[in-house]
């Protein structure tokens, strides 16, 4: 079932208390002309509980309803950063196929696996940074609904949430804010990784060209003798 099942629910909900809501005005009204402790005003006073227990009920189909409005959106937001997790995994497992002869010394470049691997930290970086932009974005409009004390709207990703209170809807946001700061975390790793391979590679260029001057010297050494 879609947030759109539930949204009609929560509708049928609402319109189901604004009747109740009406119902106990009116049995309060009725219950001001009625003499106090009689048999009508103990009826009436039933009355009146039965629809406040109605409320109640009703009351707690929405705060269920608006639950499950929520868990689809964030099920629909972990498999966004699920999928760019997969990505990225499947990246790592041929970095991990690719090996550690990454680097030549002779012509002081990165070998064809190195370039191979180069270009898939490159895009391992840019997935992980996709996938913190979307958090961030959805945390975003999340908090500015949390500011304004809007619990029922539609999120960047256009994912409907409906929240009973700003402390649930501001759990959410703090839940969310960590899988961000872990995405981030994971971007610098990739970043790290690129650092690394690039410093191969200039260790590399320095060995060749330390070469060729040793093989430059060896050579003037030999013409004097």
């Amino acid at each position: 079932m879609d947030a759109s099942f539930y949204q009609h629910k929560i509708s049928m909900e609402n319109e189901i208390l604004a009747k109740l809501g009406e119902e106990e005005a009116g049995l309060r009204e009725r219950l001001a002309d009625i003499k106090m402790y009689s048999s009508e005003w103990y009826e009436v006073q039933d009355a009146i509980q039965n629809v406040q227990d109605a409320q109640a009920d009703s009351l707690a189909s929405v705060k269920e309803y608006k639950d499950a409005v929520t868990e689809i959106a964030n099920t629909i937001q972990d498999d966004i950063v699920s999928a760019f997790h997969d990505i990225n995994n499947e990246a790592g497992l041929l970095i991990t196929l690719l090996g550690d002869n990454l680097s030549d010394s002779d012509p002081g470049t990165l070998t064809q696996d190195g370039l191979a691997a180069l270009s898939l930290y490159v895009s391992q970086m840019e997935v992980s940074k996709k996938s913190a932009a979307s958090l961030h974005d959805t945390i975003q409009s999340m908090q500015e609904a949390a500011d304004k004390g809007i619990l029922s709207f539609v999120d960047a990703n256009g994912i409907q949430r409906d929240y009973a209170s700003v402390y649930e809807l501001k759990e959410d946001i703090g839940d969310l804010y960590s899988s961000y700061r872990d995405e981030i975390k994971s971007t610098y790793d990739y970043e790290s990784g690129i650092v690394d391979l690039m410093k191969q590679k200039y260790q590399a260029e320095s060995d060749y060209l330390k070469d060729l001057i040793d093989k430059k010297k060896e050579s003037l050494n030999l013409e004097k003798d």
